[in-house]
């Protein structure tokens, strides 16, 4: 009775009375497995990871082999990040149920989350196999696809992906993202703006399209954009870096501001906790075009001492280059 009245308020959304009536079930029978399982996919749905996964494994003591429960321990595990245990209990799943596509699909998740390509290439294609409008998996194996090198394999999948919802801004987003790795600026924009128009909010779609006009000479429009990222995302170190760049350099006094650039330069140090050397140089660069040349060469120098650090040589003789120059004036 409590296991049934516990499943009827969780479908409810009653999650707090579902785990009192699922404690009641267990109270009784503390082996119950469907109990140690419902109470798991509640506390799931709270996001308390690692209490659901300890009754899933209690399911597991009395209910050794059941595929639901290793696929909802599979899922919470990814959740967590463990996506080698995750693996290991889809492919238990599997085992089981080899057509599971859900547990397919959760598989090449945790496998290009490792790093392991090829498989998650391998299990992508077999969920598409059995599933070709699968949206999320056409669109992930695009993503991995874009990560080993092959962006014309990413663009196939992310355009077969735009025929089933021409809406998605994920799948527009990452289409873009693909694009302005190949130098195709134009239409990056244009997918970057169909996916803005989905989710105008996204703070890195913005901060790409700021990195797509600029190349195309709309400056202008690629400060907005930037600033758009900071309005959004305040702490967004690449487009403090790149707007403090823009401001500090740009010829037209109308748009150039070396004082807001120092304020933006300024945090994205802090931010780094003055490690990052590409950034320190960007302060350099900075206080230099506001005539603060000992600040510029200080800056300069810790630059140089970070890519040393990093065992950036060839950015550390850069940078040393131009605090000459700054040394000079």
């Amino acid at each position: 009775m409590h296991n049934n009245l516990g499943n009827v308020f969780h479908k409810e959304g009653r999650l707090n009375d579902a785990i009192g009536q699922f404690q009641q079930a267990l109270a009784i029978e503390p082996d119950n497995p469907e109990a140690n399982n419902n109470l798991g996919n509640v506390l799931s749905d709270q996001g308390k990871l690692d209490d659901a996964a300890r009754y899933y494994r209690r399911a597991l003591k009395s209910a050794e082999g059941s595929s639901a429960v290793y696929y909802n321990l599979a899922v919470t595990l990814s959740s967590q990040g463990r996506f080698s245990q995750a693996a290991e209990y889809c492919r238990m799943v599997l085992d089981i149920e080899p057509d599971n596509i859900k547990a397919r699909y959760r598989l090449a998740v945790a496998m290009g989350a490792q790093g392991l390509f090829d498989e998650a290439i391998k299990n992508y294609r077999q969920v598409l196999a059995a599933e070709p409008g699968n949206l999320q998996a056409m669109s992930n194996l695009g993503g991995i696809l874009q990560l080993k090198g092959d962006p014309a394999g990413a663009q196939e999948y992310y355009l077969k992906a735009l025929r089933i919802d021409s809406n998605s801004a994920e799948v527009n987003y990452n289409l873009a993202v693909t694009l302005h790795s190949q130098g195709q600026f134009q239409k990056a924009q244009d997918y970057l703006r169909r996916s803005l128009q989905t989710s105008p909010d996204n703070a890195q779609a913005h901060y790409y399209l700021g990195l797509v006009l600029g190349p195309q000479g709309d400056i202008n429009g690629a400060v907005r954009s930037f600033r758009r990222v900071l309005e959004l995302k305040p702490d967004h170190l690449p487009a403090l870096n790149v707007l403090a760049r823009i401001l500090a350099s740009y010829p037209d006094t109308k748009l150039r501001d070396v004082n807001e650039a120092i304020v933006f330069a300024e945090r994205a140090v802090k931010l780094t906790d003055h490690k990052d050397p590409a950034v320190l140089d960007t302060l350099a660069a900075c206080y230099a075009a506001a005539g603060r040349m000992e600040d510029a060469v200080s800056a300069a120098n810790k630059a140089i001492e970070a890519a040393l650090a990093a065992k950036n040589t060839a950015l550390a003789e850069q940078i040393r280059r131009q605090m000459e120059l700054y040394k000079a004036k």
